[in-house]
């Protein structure tokens, strides 16, 4: 069989090879991106629920606030209610005090009236009991006539002074009775008042107590909801470990299956294979590989496990191969790096690029020739310049081969 059909051959071999890996590759991309999507939603769902959860908290947290700021004004309330209360106790005391003194200021007048009345009927039952004598015996029973004048002007003096004496001690009477029943309407007043008083007591009391009450349901639901977003949170942080975790293997299985499928076409990139050009300009090699004075240490030698171009500021980098990206970011050393697994176990690394011009991520398939970064100068580098190094299994080998 000529060269030229076990070439055409071994072609078809691979495509077809190739085909049924790359089936296989999207039959399992599909259901791990269901798996993470599923995850997704849930995280989503969680988070949902959580604000949720936080919104509730802050409706209690501010019925909190506006519970507690009743109740301080209800305690204000109380307070003076309770000092109103205690000085209507007071003055009701100092009224009944009163009242019981009038009382008895009362009674002492009206027994002294009654003695007065006592003192005149007996004068008015012995003028009776004597009405018999006359004008002309009482003048006869008198020495002079002067004696019988003052005879009968003493028994009508002493008439009017008893009846002076009782109408003083009646109207003193009236005075009291009239004083006693003023006093008697004020400490009826204040004894309502105090009642009234006792009654908004009791309802304030009530009040703080539905307060306090309703205090202790809201500082419970606080702590019922501040317990589930803590378990919403632990969810919600297990639920993201479980999509990284996936999204990692996904990676890595997607890495693998690409791997394989690119180790299953015709190329298999043994050490006469071509790389494409890692640079769209500049196609010179400016420091090759292997021992050279160290550029950046003088006075000093350095093992060199690349090769050098130099390059404008932002030049385009090309891949120089089909592969999967096993790193893009900083590297020690190599600044802004780019490593790209290719078939056979070769990886090419491109290194000082330009910050902010990495255009590819960790587990991106590029294309031969593919624009993935731009020349910078980033890490131990003395101006703009492109890095490039191949490894095969890990190890570094001199690039030129693979460019001629």
């Amino acid at each position: 069989m000529s060269n030229r059909s076990k070439w055409i051959k071994n072609i078809i071999m691979g495509v077809t090879v190739a085909g049924i890996a790359v089936v296989t590759i999207v039959l399992g991309m599909d259901a791990q991106a269901r798996s993470i999507t599923d995850m997704n939603r849930q995280q989503q769902e969680l988070r949902d629920e959580r604000a949720e959860l936080r919104a509730r908290l802050a409706e209690a947290q501010a019925e909190q606030q506006i519970t507690r700021a009743e109740m301080y004004m209800l305690e204000i309330d109380l307070f003076e209610a309770e000092h109103e209360y205690l000085a209507a106790l007071e003055n009701l005391e100092h009224f009944e005090n009163l009242l019981a003194q009038t009382e008895q200021e009362l009674a002492e007048a009206e027994a002294a009236k009654e003695e007065r009345l006592e003192v005149l009927r007996n004068h008015i039952r012995f003028m009776h009991e004597n009405n018999r004598m006359s004008y002309v015996e009482l003048l006869l029973a008198s020495e002079n006539l002067s004696e019988f004048v003052n005879n009968r002007g003493h028994f009508r003096r002493i008439l009017e002074h008893d009846q002076y004496i009782i109408d003083t001690l009646a109207a003193l009477e009236a005075e009291i009775a009239e004083a006693r029943d003023d006093i008697d309407r004020q400490r009826n007043a204040i004894e309502l008042h105090t009642m009234d008083l006792a009654m908004a007591l009791v309802e304030l009391e009530a009040v703080i107590a539905q307060r306090e009450a309703r205090m202790m349901e809201l500082m419970a639901d606080e702590a019922h909801y501040a317990a589930l977003g803590s378990d919403m949170d632990d969810a919600i942080a297990s639920v993201v470990r479980d999509i990284a975790s996936a999204q990692a293997a996904e990676n890595r299985r997607v890495a693998e299956q690409r791997t394989a499928a690119m180790n299953a076409t015709v190329r298999t990139n043994n050490e006469n294979s071509v790389f494409h050009w890692p640079l769209r300009l500049a196609p010179h090699i400016n420091s090759a590989y292997g021992w050279r004075d160290s550029p950046t240490r003088r006075g000093t030698r350095e093992f060199h496990t690349g090769v050098d171009m130099r390059a404008p500021f932002n030049t385009a980098i090309l891949s120089a191969d089909y592969g999967v990206v096993t790193h893009a970011g900083w590297r020690n050393g190599y600044g802004n790096t780019i490593i790209i697994a290719h078939a056979g176990g070769l990886s090419t690394l491109y290194a000082h690029i330009a910050n902010g011009r990495i255009l590819v991520n960790v587990g991106d398939w590029v294309e031969r020739g593919q624009h993935i970064a731009g020349v910078g100068s980033t890490g131990q580098s003395t101006g703009n310049h492109l890095h490039f190094e191949v490894l095969r299994n890990g190890n570094h080998v001199d690039p030129v081969p693979f460019l001629q």
